[in-house]
């Protein structure tokens, strides 16, 4: 795994540095409220090896992708009960010895480097659930329990806040669900290296090959630069699907109608002149989804097999939302069915109520989901 490459070569390092700042004095670990006096000369060594070291943010903060990362998070123990395929899958892994784990020094060592270097966020995160001899004396070491927003990662998320509150101490969030980073860049699919992590973000003495490596992932959801309506010269036309394969098509599509105070009570209580708008306006976008190709100029004709449209009462917006459905199995996939569906659904709310008021807005037309495909699924957040 990338995360154990990562702590073996900062450990090799850090316990190199010791050897040539020591004269080969072997490292002591200091008894429990007793730091001795030699431990704190290797420590010193080890920081003074690392400050002579150390290259500019950009050399070893930036990955390769021309991206600075001022976001570390630091492993304190590989073990874990999940088995998620990407990190601890079924069959197991090989686990890092004990004696070659970060010790406590090391790990605070470690931090502040990256702290004076620019990292102005650090998540100690480990296993599921985070079992380490020594991890309550890690977070609660005064370098540590200093930082203005201290995140720990560990706890098993169904666990309600109450009853976490006797964990916490001033300056300490144990956050519930984990926090989200400033700005999510996306990833195609789980990897051990996520773009507000910064596992690959450290010394070219310790990872050189890191910032060289090519800026790859395992794959981004296709895409194209190109409209793939239009011929060379511009010219409309429809793609070929031919030679595609049949395969199982889901499309969910939303839209929102705000009516307004007065049209939504009559709405509300079915009291329209032209009858009950929510059933007129369910069958319209049933309709719709069935006619979108001679709507939509280039759209194909596709033999769908289940189209469901539903509205939903808002009071406190005074709106109908609307989501619509459609599945098939066929070479093309069924979005603008699914659009063309909630947009009718919502046209036709309109409508039933323009007599009413006409300060309706539409709004909120939008895909929420789509699966099936050579594009892959895509999942609106």
């Amino acid at each position: 795994m990338a995360a154990r490459l990562v702590s073996r070569m900062l450990r090799r390092v850090l316990r190199s540095s010791v050897r040539s700042c020591s004269s080969g004095a072997r490292v002591t670990q200091p008894r429990r409220g007793e730091p001795s006096q030699s431990a704190a000369e290797e420590l010193s060594g080890r920081r003074r090896f690392l400050r002579e070291h150390a290259t500019p943010f950009s050399a070893f903060l930036t990955d390769g992708f021309g991206r600075q990362h001022s976001y570390l998070r630091i492993s304190l123990t590989e073990k874990c009960n999940l088995r998620c395929q990407y990190c601890m899958p079924e069959e197991g892994v090989p686990l890092t010895p004990k004696a070659d784990l970060l010790t406590s020094e090391e790990i605070l060592t470690l931090a502040r480097l990256f702290v004076k270097e620019g990292v102005d966020k650090i998540r100690l995160t480990g296993g599921e659930p985070l079992i380490r001899p020594d991890v309550v004396d890690i977070v609660a070491l005064p370098a540590v329990s200093s930082w203005d927003s201290l995140s720990i990662q560990g706890l098993r998320h169904r666990v309600g806040v109450s009853s976490q509150e006797a964990a916490l101490w001033k300056g300490c969030w144990v956050p519930q669900p984990p926090p989200l980073t400033r700005r999510w860049l996306g990833c195609g699919s789980p990897q051990r290296h996520y773009s507000s992590h910064s596992d690959s973000d450290t010394s070219p003495k310790c990872l050189s090959p890191v910032p060289q490596a090519p800026a790859t992932h395992s794959g981004w959801l296709p895409t194209s630069d190109e409209l793939t309506h239009v011929d060379s010269e511009g010219r409309a036309v429809m793609v070929d699907v031919g030679s595609k394969p049949d395969t199982a098509r889901v499309a969910v599509a939303s839209a929102v109608v705000l009516l307004g105070p007065v049209a939504f009570k009559l709405v509300q209580e079915n009291r329209l002149k032209k009858g009950d708008a929510l059933v007129v306006a369910q069958l319209a976008g049933v309709q719709a989804a069935k006619l979108t190709s001679q709507l939509i100029p280039l759209c194909h004709q596709v033999a769908l097999s289940h189209v469901q449209v539903r509205l939903e009462l808002d009071s406190t917006r005074h709106a109908v939302a609307i989501q619509a459905s459609c599945q098939a199995r066929g070479p093309t996939g069924v979005e603008m069915e699914a659009l063309t569906s909630a947009a009718v659904a919502a046209l036709t709310l309109y409508d039933m109520c323009k007599a009413v008021s006409r300060d309706i807005v539409l709004g909120e037309i939008k895909l929420i989901s789509k699966t099936g495909g050579q594009r892959g699924d895509f999942h609106r957040t």
